[in-house]
This record gives structure tokens, sequence and C-alpha cells, in this order.
């Protein structure tokens, strides 16, 4: 649970460092602090306490400090930021906003009665700040009352307002609680009024017409005791003309403030849980099936406020809800439905009602696993699978839940892969001939699996129907097993996941893991079988099929897809914003896991493509993952600081990081700069071995663009004027460096528009012997450095002797 949480917070930091890079400074307002659970204020330190955010932040928080003890959760989080404050170094600021003072109230009064001689309302003005503490909301309300009572009244002979305020200290009291004033107020309106206050009372800040003529229809006769009943539309209008409620959008209300809705539900003098009960039964049996949808959360809210009341109707409705929940990602609230829904079954539920009390459990693991509640999760789950009434078949969704919370929240791969295993067997499904020959199998089974989606024409997959629930249940499972087979290096056993997810989508339909395991299957065809002109059609194809189903899964789908096939088909500046655009979806869709990865994968391919460095590495400190990825960037620098060992390196860790992470896009930075190193020591050194293996990597370079590589086009280039140098060829050489120069200063790559002219420069310098040249160009290889952030190499190459007078 304190892993997920902490996963969570470090998300929200990774996201306000990208933000302040941007919005300068970024401001982030909280309102109602007062109201805030112990989670968010944990949130609000994080954010505030986070010394790798270098860009300028502020935190404004506002709350009701009567509302507020220091026993409070906010209390004691803001005296623990004032002891932080100087370790961390933020400053904080607390600024009271008082009450009006009798000068203040006065102003407002000669507002309201429009003169400006202040004395004339004075006396007025003291006792409003007496009866009303200088609260502006309850001066305002303070004075209506004063007008309706007709103890304030417009003299139209004199056209002034006139008083007695000796009358109004008699007639008024004090009243600092604005709720009692309101409900005074409201205790003077027609019967018929306060009823209609409190049927809208008893629904959230917002609600609509609708729901309040069905109640006024079935409930006003039985509530009214005998009074005169006006339509909906008369009375809301009289309460709108009372400026307590404003329209918000069509046919829907708020009311104008939390206070009045407070004193209108004051007005209830029946048992209030009762009131609300009886009015989700009526909505829930009157209202249409899209009207139900639309208030689906106010009705279960309603219904929730039953006392011991056992009904399958209402327990699938608050199933509905926590379902509705999930999707919104309101995680908590999606809890409370399933709590509920739970509450409202019988003692034999599981014998007559199984199928709904398994949904509700199966929904509870579900959320509670998403919020990072492992013990809550790993409850619900128990209470199913120690049961003998249940058949197997019944509890699979809950041993799902179990493979879930092991993959992707306790991260123990190997039992997942266990547990996979073992529910796959229960399920009598085979997807393994046997262990010996499971990369024969794996190969082969690749090999046909993407010859079968190759064959198919484009209508067959648009045409593809749903899949069965009992495949379905098998790819997700087959979905966890690949997921954990990758973790635990299994590939053969990732790759026959992947092909039979597919296999069952052509054959059964579609399902939410199909998109994934398509993009899967391209990204093997390239990295097993090196079949790179494949991975158009599979993107285009994975694509497509996710859209099908909304944003479930939509994350890992991106990853896969912009991660390892995207990168050899389209420019970086494409992907990156993409990898971004999935991190968002997955945060709201609670698949943390993808959602770092690609959070990371955003973040790391901006240095290569104009996003200053520094920024770069302020923003990904910390996490140890990233960190992993700042040694490789820290080896590709022994290049960029002209390290003699640079070249020695690229032999020497030849293909080790395309064997860790095969299929990554940075595979083809890290070749290209492999081989540039290489190039420029059989340059200067006249090295057979550097000439050898520089040749090697140039060729499969090359292979790449060949296969539609977009990202290669000026590696090649670039590679072929070092060739073209080291061969002798000097004025081919020239031409080409000018090509791959250009190339990318109209691309915005300013890393390697910084390496090209320095290296130009070298070569113009040691084989052409031009040092006017020389010096141009290594100016410019400074000035696109400077603007890349890499502040180091320029300070290097600001010692160079083309600038000391040496020549």
């Amino acid at each position: 649970m304190d892993g997920m949480q902490d996963r969570w917070k470090y998300s929200f930091r990774l996201l306000t460092r990208l933000l302040s890079t941007q919005v300068k400074p970024l401001v982030i307002l909280i309102d109602d602090l007062q109201w805030a659970d112990q989670a968010s204020l944990d949130l609000i330190d994080c954010l505030i306490t986070d010394t790798q955010n270098a860009s300028l932040l502020m935190v404004i928080g506002c709350y009701r400090s009567n509302e507020v003890d220091e026993e409070s959760s906010l209390s004691k989080t803001m005296k623990a930021l004032a002891d932080k404050a100087v370790d961390f170094g933020f400053d904080i600021s607390e600024i009271c906003v008082d009450s009006f003072g009798i000068n203040e109230v006065n102003h407002m009064i000669m507002k309201m009665m429009d003169t400006n001689i202040e004395d004339i309302t004075r006396d007025l003005a003291a006792l409003t700040f007496q009866r009303t503490l200088g609260n502006p909301f309850f001066v305002i309300e303070f004075m209506s009352m004063l007008q309706r009572e007709d103890l304030i009244t417009f003299n139209l002979g004199t056209m002034k307002w006139t008083y007695d305020v000796r009358t109004i200290a008699d007639t008024t009291v004090s009243t600092p609680n604005v709720v009692e004033l309101l409900k005074s107020r409201m205790q003077k309106m027609p019967a018929d009024v306060r009823l209609l206050l409190q049927f809208a009372a008893c629904f959230g800040p917002t609600w609509t017409v609708t729901i309040v003529e069905i109640l006024w229809k079935n409930m006003a006769i039985v509530q009214s005791k005998g009074f005169d009943l006006h339509t909906v539309s008369t009375l809301i209008g009289y309460i709108e003309d009372e400026m307590l409620i404003e329209r918000w959008g069509e046919f829907k209300y708020r009311w104008v403030h939390d206070k009045v809705q407070e004193a209108a539900r004051s007005l209830v003098e029946t048992d209030e849980r009762t009131m609300k009960f009886e009015m989700g039964k009526i909505l829930h049996l009157n209202l249409r099936r899209k009207e139900l949808d639309d208030e689906l959360f106010d009705v279960a809210d309603l219904i929730s406020n039953g006392k011991g009341i056992e009904s399958a109707d209402f327990a699938s409705l608050c199933l509905k809800a926590g379902k509705k929940a999930m999707r919104l990602s309101a995680f908590l609230s999606s809890t409370r439905y399933v709590k509920n829904g739970i509450g409202m079954l019988p003692d034999n539920c599981w014998t007559t009602l199984q199928s709904l009390t398994l949904e509700l459990y199966t929904l509870g693991a579900q959320v509670e696993l998403a919020l990072g509640h492992v013990e809550e999760s790993k409850s619900y789950c128990s209470s199913v699978l120690c049961r003998d009434d249940v058949e197997m078949s019944a509890k699979i969704p809950l041993r799902i839940a179990e493979i879930t919370r092991l993959a992707t929240v306790e991260m123990k791969y190997p039992e997942t892969v266990k547990t996979c295993l073992a529910l796959l067997k229960d399920m009598k499904y085979k997807f393994i001939w046997t262990r010996s020959l499971i990369t024969l199998q794996a190969v082969s089974t690749l090999s046909s699996t993407i010859n079968s989606v190759k064959k198919q024409p484009k209508k067959f997959h648009l045409r593809l129907g749903t899949m069965d629930d009992r495949n379905r249940t098998i790819a997700e499972i087959l979905s966890q097993l690949q997921y954990s087979s990758f973790h635990t290096q299994n590939i053969m056993q990732l790759i026959l996941c992947a092909c039979h997810i597919v296999q069952l989508t052509l054959k059964h339909g579609l399902c939410e893991y199909s998109a994934k395991a398509i993009s899967t299957l391209g990204n093997l065809g390239i990295l097993v079988l090196e079949k790179r002109n494949n991975a158009t059609m599979f993107r285009e194809l994975a694509l497509s099929t996710q859209a099908h189903f909304g944003r479930a899964r939509a994350c890992q789908t991106m990853f896969i897809t912009y991660s390892y096939s995207m990168v050899w088909s389209y420019p970086l500046q494409k992907c990156t914003d993409v990898f971004y655009e999935a991190y968002i979806k997955g945060m709201r869709n609670g698949e943390v896991d993808y959602a770092m990865w690609c959070l990371t994968s955003h973040f790391v391919t901006l240095p290569y493509y104009h996003k200053p460095a520094r920024l770069i590495i302020e923003a990904c400190a910390g996490d140890p993952f990233i960190s992993a990825v700042h040694n490789y960037v820290e080896c590709q620098l022994l290049l960029f600081f002209d390290d003699p060992s640079a070249a020695d390196r690229a032999i020497s860790g030849a293909e080790v990081f395309s064997k860790t992470s095969p299929g990554v896009f940075q595979i083809m930075i890290e070749t290209f700069h492999r081989a540039i190193s290489l190039q420029l020591a059989a340059r200067r050194t006249k090295k057979r071995k550097y000439k050898q293996h520089a040749t090697k990597i140039r060729k499969q370079i090359h292979k790449w663009k060949k296969e539609g590589v977009v990202n290669v086009v000026y590696y090649c280039i670039f590679l072929d004027a070092e060739h073209a140098a080291l061969e002798g060829k000097y004025e081919e050489a020239e031409s080409h460096y000018k090509k791959a120069i250009q190339f990318v200063a109209r691309s915005g790559y300013l890393h390697h528009a910084g390496l090209f002219n320095e290296l130009y420069s070298d070569f113009l310098l040691r084989e052409r012997n031009d040092k006017k040249e020389a010096r141009y160009h290594l100016q410019e290889a400074i000035r696109y450095y400077n603007d890349w952030g890499a502040l180091g190499v320029v300070e290097r190459l600001r010692k160079s002797s083309l600038f000391e007078g040496r020549f």
C-alpha cells in the first residue's frame, strides 16, 4: 500500500515538474482545504517539498479558519510544512483574511443606499457589524432581511432610505450563524416553497428539474399536510427570484452558496435519512433508463440512507453506480457504492443472488487494488475463494484480481506466472507443448500468427465482433502472464501469450486485450524475425482495435506501439507527445505501472530533439528506472566530451543495450553514437580495429534506412561523410557534412547540430588545414550545444586552440 501511494505521489511530482517547465510560474490554487483528507494533504506536502523541481511553483490554499482547530489534519500539516521550510528551501506565508470591520461594513451599506456620506449610515453599520460579526455574506443576508421586514424602507418623498436603529436593534438578534438567518428567512416563505427546498437540498450542489418534478408528483401530496401546491416551474421561479438558486445549464440549477443548501436541509422536520430513502425509491421506480443513468449517483446516494434494507434491485443499482464511478476513476466513491450494495444483500445472498454478490465482491477487490489498499482487496478475494458453495468457474474473476494484485502492486512476477499457469490449467486451456520445445514453438507460432494476420483483408479486421466471456477471460489471463513473463525475462513465453491472444481475436472476436497483443506481435516481428516492414500495418491495426474500447487498456497499447513499432517509422517529435497523452490516460484509468513507463519514455525522448538537458535531468532525478536510463545517457556523453575511451567503450559494450532493452528507440541513437566514436577514432589513429567495427555498424544503419526507418536518414548522411573522410575522399566528405548539418539544423536536433559542426570543424582542421572555416563551425557547435544546455561541452570547446591564437 505504501509503495502504491509513493508511486502516486511521485507521478504527481513528475507532472508538476513538467508543467512548471512550460508555465512559469506555475500557480496551484486549492480551495476549501478544511475539507481535505490526509491523503490529499500528504500529496500537497509532497509537491511543496520537491527539491528536484527547480522551476517556480506557488501553492495557494484557502480554508475557513472557523472550521479548523489545532487538532485538525490541516493544522498539523501546516505546522509540519513550517518546520520543513528552511531544510527544503521554500517560503511559507499565512494571510488571514478577517471579516469586515465597521468601516468596511459601513462602505457596503453606503453602496446599498447610494450615499457618499459616512456619518449617515455609521449607526446602522455598527449595529449590522454587531449582528453579523462582519461576515460579508451575512451582511448581505441581514440587510435583505431588514428590507423584507420593512425595517428599512425607501421614502419616495425624500428619495432616501429611512430606518430606526433602535427598532432594528430591538427586533433583531445577533446571528453569527448564517444558516440560522437563512432558515429564519425560508420559514417565512410559503409552505410549498419550503417543501420544494427540502427536496432539492437532499441532492448535491446541483440538481435537475426532472427529478424534482418526479418527487413533487409522487411525494408532495403526502408531505403537504393539506396546503395548496403550485407547479414546480412556479416554485423554482419564486426561489430563483429570492436569489437562493441560479440556473446552471438547461433544466438544471445550483445553490448560490453551500450555506443556502445547508439551511434548506435544516427545514426537514421528519427523519432525514428516511426521507432521502423514500426519495431514492421513487426516483428508481419512475426515472426512465436514460434519466436513471444520468442521475445514477444521486439516486444511489439517496437509497444508501435506508437502514437494514435488503433489496436485490437496490444492491444492483449500487453495483452499477460503483462500476460507473470506477470508469470515471472516482475510486473512493466506487468503494462506497460497493459497500452499500453488499450491505443491502440478504443473508442467503450466496445462494439466491450469487451472480450479483460475486460482481460486487469482484468490483470491490478491483477498486481497492486501484487505490493501493492491498489488504482490503485481499479481504474481498478471500471472502469468495474460501467458499465451498461457489463453483471454481465462478471464482475466476477473483483469482484474476489476485493475479492483478501480484503483478501490478506487489510485483511478485514469478508468483504471478505460476498463478496464471495454474488458472489456465483449471480452465483446461493449454498453450505450451512442452518446456523443452518452447523456443521452437514460440518462433514457429510467431511466424504463423503474423502470416495469419497479414493474409486477412482489412475488411475482415473491421468486421470482427466481440469476444465471448470465456475466451475474454482467457485473454485477460494471458495478458497478465505476458506482462509477468517480460519481467521474468521469459521471452518465449511472452511470445506465446501475445500470439494466442491474437489467435483468439481472429477466431472469436475483439476484447480489450486484443490491441495490446496485436501491437506486441508487430514488435516481436521486428525483434525476433527482423520484419520492420510490418510495423506500420500492425501499428494501425492495434490503434484501430483500441478505438473500440476507449481508454480501457489504452495506456498499455499506446506505450507498446509507440515505444517499439512507431519509432522505427515516425519522427521522434510525434512519438514523445503521444507518450505524454498515454501517461495521462493511464493515470486516469488506474494503470499506474504503464503510465509511469510512458512518462519515462516521454522524458527520455525530450533531450533528443531540442529540449534542454538541464530541465530533463532535474525533472527525472530520484526515480530508479530513470536513473538507469541516465547511466545509458552518460555513456553516450563520452562521445560529446570527446573522451578517448569512447571508441573502446563502443567495442566492449557492443549491443549490450540492444539486448537488455530490445526494440526501444534509443537503440538507434546508441548504435549511431557508437559508429561515430569508432569512425572518429579510426580517422585519428588509423587503427584497423576501429574501422572494421565502424563499417559493420554503418552497414546496419543503412539497412534500417532501406527498411523505411525515417529517423536514421540523416545518420546515414553523416556516417557517409565520416567514411569518405576516412577513405581520403575529402570533397565527397565535405558535401555529406554540409548536408547532414543542414538536415539537423532544420529539424531542430540541437545535440546533433552541435556534434556535427564540432566534428566537421575537426575534419577541416586535421584534413584540410582550413583554420578559418574550422573556427566558424566550432563556434556554431558551441552555439548549438549552449542552446541544448550542454554547458560542460561548451566549456571544453572554448578551450580549443582555435580560440587561443595558436594558429
